[in-house]
């Protein structure tokens, strides 16, 4: 049976469908980055217009933030390589699009927007994240994120950053079993260190992430919707 199963890996590797998903996976998170702020470069000037320039610090944080991300990951990213040569899309499969962000409205209808800020105590859930990867409990790590992020469901259009790197962790969780088990049965090291790292770089992101949507929120009641229409939604469920 182990035989058979490395006959059907051999296989795989050397299919144009493996070495495209391959390809696809390097230098995922940075390609991912750099989309993003090719986005919030296209955008700026048009929430300042429709802000009378109230936005312009709130965009070129943003931008500031993820040109400070890329510059991060760059050690991590080469880290996954190894795995990427060999089929497992770690720290890829857990991105989403840049083509998924929503349509781009000028101003939310207006019973649609947010009447009231909702204080959301980040530090809570950060300290609760770094005590579970350091124990290792993935599992209950993911449940513990989920439960906030079905608290934040309620509150659409605030926190919008907030909740798009919640997400990003629960998706890395999500998948981090599947991906440690494909490098175990492939002989490669267990990327559990690799994705602790990459979780770990977005949890230390979350106070910033805080920080710019409280700064954001005045805006969004008054309909604008920057950062919310800027993200993908991540299908961390």
């Amino acid at each position: 049976m182990k035989f058979f199963t490395l006959i059907i890996f051999s296989l795989a590797l050397n299919s144009p469908a493996f070495a495209e998903e391959s390809s696809r996976c390097f230098n995922a998170i940075q390609n991912h980055i750099q989309e993003a702020i090719t986005h919030n470069k296209k955008v700026a000037p048009i929430y300042n217009e429709l802000s009378n320039g109230k936005s312009a610090k709130l965009s070129w944080a943003l931008i500031s933030g993820e040109k400070t991300s890329a510059l991060l990951i760059k050690k991590i990213e080469s880290e996954s390589k190894i795995y990427h040569e060999k089929g497992i899309p770690l720290l890829c499969e857990e991105l989403e699009d840049m083509k998924n962000v929503p349509v781009f409205q000028e101003r939310l209808p207006e019973e649609l927007r947010p009447v009231e800020f909702f204080a959301y105590d980040q530090k809570k859930i950060n300290r609760k994240i770094k005590i579970l990867m350091e124990n290792d409990q993935f599992d209950l790590a993911y449940e513990a994120i989920a439960n906030d992020l079905r608290k934040l469901e309620e509150y659409p259009n605030q926190l919008c950053l907030t909740k798009h790197f919640l997400e990003s962790i629960a998706r890395t969780l999500l998948l981090s079993s599947k991906h440690r088990e494909d490098a175990k049965r492939l002989g490669l090291a267990d990327p559990k260190n690799l994705i602790k790292k990459f979780i770990t770089l977005q949890r230390r992101a979350l106070p910033f992430n805080r920080y710019l949507d409280s700064q954001a929120f005045p805006l969004q009641k008054d309909g604008l919707l920057i950062y919310c229409q800027d993200v993908p939604a991540i299908e961390w469920k």
